[in-house]
């Protein structure tokens, strides 16, 4: 298997019919954001490195940032419920 094979099960497992791709910005690019149609935000976050990685990130519609630790080498998904 391959990288594209894993990002695309990351995208067919949580992201929805009908989600709206977020606008994101910041200091970490290797990440996308969706609402989906239930109210749920999902957040793909990539870390192509070789090393952890600590990365936080705030939402709209969180008050408290979220802080995720992400493993070297791998795709990651974080499901935010409204």
């Amino acid at each position: 298997m391959n990288s594209e094979y894993y990002l695309m099960k990351h995208f067919g497992n949580k992201i929805m019919p009908g989600a709206k791709m977020l606008e994101t910005n910041g200091e970490y690019e290797d990440v996308l954001a969706f609402k989906n149609p239930d109210g749920t935000t999902i957040i793909v976050i990539a870390n192509t490195t070789d090393t952890a990685q600590d990365i936080q990130l705030q939402l709209d519609t969180v008050s408290q940032p979220i802080i995720a630790s992400i493993d070297p080498n791998s795709f990651n998904t974080l499901t935010i419920k409204p």
